[in-house]
This record gives C-alpha cells, sequence and structure tokens, in this order.
C-alpha cells in the first residue's frame, strides 16, 4: 500500500508537469507536436501560426544549422586556403630547385706561370629548356599548370610564373607516337583571369554563366596564338586542326552549344567556320557516345589513333571493334579509312521542329576539312 502511494504521487507529479508545459502549446490536431491525433508538427507552412511555441522552436533549430553550416563552411574555407598555401609553397620550392639546377656553372681558369696562353678554353654551357624550331611534344605537367616535354619528360622551364589556370597537350603511344597526331611545339590553355560571359536568350543557365576563364593555343616559346579573351573553350581535333568556340556556351548530355564555333589549323592558319545555328541563336553540336566514352563532342576514329590507318590483321592483331557510331559514319563517307574526325551539328528551326537534317564536318584522311549534309535518321545513329 506504501508503495502504490509512492508510485500514485511520482505519476501524479509527472502529469502536472506534462500538463503544465503543453498548456504552453496550441493542442489543436495537426499544429502542435502535442497534439493527441500523433500527426506531429506537419501542417501548411503557408497558413498563418497555430503554435506560436513550436514556431519558436522550429526558428530556433533553423538559426542553430545556420550557425553550424556556417562554422562548417568557415573550417572548410581555412582548409582550402591552407592546403593551396601549402601548394604554393612546394610548387614555388620545386621551380626555385630547377631554376637553380638550370644555372650556368662558373669557371675559374688559372692561367699558369709560364706565358703559354691556353687555347680556346670551354665556355660554360646555359642549359635551355627549349630551342625554337625543335621538335617538342607538350604535355601537361603533372599537378601544375605548366607544360612539360611528352617523350624525355623534362619540365619546360620557360612556363614557370605564366598565368596559366590548367594546360593540356599531346599523349604520346608508345612512347613516340602522339596521339590522334596533336602537332608538336603547341598546347592548349586556360587562362588564370576570368571575363564576362556575354548573356543569352534562351539559355539561362549557362556552362560560363557569370564569367569564364578564356581559352587560347601557345606555342613552343609560350606565345598566345590568338591572344582573344572572347574564346571560351578549344579542343584538339585531329592533327593540326582545334575546335574554337567563342563567348557563350553550354554543354549537357545530348548537345553542346555555343555562341560561334571554327575549326583552326595551328599549322597552316586556316580557318573553317560552323555557320549553321539553331532558333536558339547558337551552334548545337550533337554529343556522341562511342567505345565507352559519353557526352563527347568529337568523334574521333580510334583506327586512325596512332596517326596512321590500322585495319584488320596489321601486325597479326585484330583491330578494335568498330563502334554503332563510326560504323554509321563509315556507310555515309565509303569506309573507315576514310575519315579521322568530325563533329555534327543540328541546326532546329523551333522547339518543335525534332526531326531536321544537320550538317557534318569531318576530317579526311588528306587532313582537309569536309562538310556534308546528314539525315536526321543518321544523325540519331551516329549519337551512339
Amino acid at each position: 500500500m506504501k508503495h502504490a502511494f509512492k508510485f500514485t504521487l511520482i505519476l501524479a507529479f509527472m502529469l502536472i508537469t506534462f500538463s503544465t508545459y503543453a498548456q504552453k502549446h496550441n493542442l489543436q490536431p495537426g499544429w502542435c507536436k502535442y497534439a493527441k491525433n500523433g500527426k506531429g508538427t506537419a501542417r501548411d507552412e503557408s497558413a498563418s501560426a497555430q503554435c506560436k511555441v513550436c514556431d519558436a522552436e522550429r526558428e530556433k533549430e533553423k538559426k542553430d544549422k545556420a550557425i553550424a553550416d556556417k562554422a562548417n563552411s568557415e573550417r572548410l574555407a581555412l582548409k582550402w586556403k591552407a592546403d593551396k598555401i601549402a601548394a604554393d609553397a612546394k610548387h614555388k620550392e620545386k621551380m626555385k630547385k630547377a631554376n637553380e639546377d638550370n644555372k650556368s656553372t662558373e669557371v675559374f681558369v688559372t692561367m699558369p706561370k709560364t706565358s703559354a696562353v691556353a687555347a680556346n678554353p670551354k665556355k660554360p654551357v646555359e642549359k635551355k629548356p627549349m630551342v625554337p624550331g625543335k621538335m617538342v611534344y607538350m604535355t601537361a605537367s603533372s599537378g601544375d599548370a605548366a607544360f612539360r616535354n611528352a617523350v624525355t619528360k623534362e619540365d619546360l622551364l620557360l612556363a614557370a610564373g605564366l598565368p596559366y589556370w590548367a594546360v593540356e597537350g599531346t599523349y604520346m603511344e608508345d612512347g613516340t607516337i602522339s596521339r590522334n597526331n596533336f602537332p608538336a611545339n603547341y598546347g592548349v590553355v586556360q587562362m588564370k583571369n576570368s571575363v564576362t560571359a556575354p548573356s543569352h536568350p534562351f539559355f539561362e543557365y549557362a556552362s560560363n554563366a557569370g564569367s569564364y576563364k578564356p581559352y587560347d593555343l601557345v606555342n613552343s616559346q609560350f606565345k598566345r596564338v590568338f591572344n582573344s579573351d572572347s574564346i571560351s573553350r578549344i579542343v584538339h581535333f585531329y592533327g593540326n586542326w582545334f575546335l574554337v568556340s567563342y563567348g557563350f556556351s553550354k554543354v549537357d548530355w545530348f548537345t553542346h552549344s555555343f555562341g560561334a564555333v571554327k575549326l583552326y589549323n595551328v599549322k597552316t592558319k586556316e580557318s573553317v567556320p560552323i555557320p549553321e545555328k539553331s532558333y536558339r541563336q547558337a551552334v548545337e553540336m550533337v554529343a556522341f557516345k562511342y567505345h565507352g566514352l559519353e557526352n563527347e563532342a568529337i568523334a574521333r576514329n580510334y583506327r586512325y589513333f596512332k596517326g596512321s590507318y590500322e585495319g584488320d590483321g596489321i601486325d597479326g592483331k585484330k583491330a578494335r571493334e568498330r563502334s554503332a557510331c563510326e560504323k554509321t559514319f563509315d556507310n555515309i563517307v565509303g569506309g573507315p579509312d576514310k575519315w579521322k574526325a568530325f563533329v555534327a551539328v543540328k541546326p532546329f528551326k523551333s522547339k518543335q521542329d525534332i526531326n531536321v537534317e544537320g550538317y557534318v564536318y569531318y576530317c579526311d584522311v588528306n587532313e582537309k576539312i569536309v562538310k556534308v549534309r546528314i539525315s536526321d535518321d543518321d544523325l540519331r545513329k551516329i549519337r551512339g
């Protein structure tokens, strides 16, 4: 009986405490977490507040979360800054050591006491990273926005201190063959400075919305080819040809859209404009899927991967199986040995204009650019 009395007192105390706290809330069903229907705090947030205490608690939770998010953002920003300082210091030390190794060595000559003069004493030879006119295949230096020699793996020290955000160059197959005949003594660079991206009426969410870092080509002496900040992207096409886009750009899984596009030959200085624009006032190029690659603006013929054509039976090996994309274009131009790379353009006339013919610009076996009209059905097939 004594224990029952104690239990009754405890239970009464808990009920009184809960009742006192709950009275602060509006217990109308569906509006307060203490409502008896068990619906919790789920309600129409657009309606007027019914339970001030629940709203205050919810507001406090939002503020606490905002404070925690801010603290986390500041922590990540400090970590990024520290990592960048460490990386810059490492790069600076690397370049300092490389420049010291590159300095000429002083030579002191002690003249003999006799009157004889040393014949043609050798001058110290200064190490130079590159010689104008020399064939140097440029590739990206690992971890740095600079180039190195793709064959010897030596850093091209003249790149130190130049304003590059990123660089792109060739890849060497079997150590000596430049993939897709990427030309010697040239590389693609993305500059560090940012420029304002042009607005576009049909593309509110452009890939380079607001601003972008311009691209350019540089030669082996790091002289810019175009010297223009209006170029939003440069991609190697094949051989001496590069795909150059200007201003606005938008890339998705189906098309690569640009304000203006041309193919440019870095050796002959020839330009081939791609003028076909859609109703959205942009050059819209088909994105390809082939050989495991996706969202590719350029389709390259894998049998010309190493520069010369590799068919079945060469070196006793079977050539790589053709993709659906390659097979379709083989049929259009007359065989797998007739082309090296291509891009396809689909100039939609309206939003409803789905079935529309397009154009293909391809690099032939003589590395000339050829333009052909292509049906909508073939466009679908070559997309992969």
